[in-house]
């Protein structure tokens, strides 16, 4: 497991179909969006992890 949170990713075709699923059609996202989701859920999936650890 990587050190810090910015180690950790998710890979693009996954957060592609996530914001595909989340969205509706007619939206479409540019691929600078994808950094900024990818952090927000690694660093969503750790809070939930967090009771785990501790």
């Amino acid at each position: 497991m990587a050190e810090r949170p910015e180690g950790l990713n998710l890979p693009n075709m996954d957060i592609t179909r996530i914001i595909k699923k989340a969205l509706p059609d007619s939206i479409n996202i540019s691929k600078e969006c994808h950094l900024p989701v990818s952090s927000s859920f690694v660093l969503y999936l750790l809070f939930l992890n967090l009771p785990l650890v501790s």
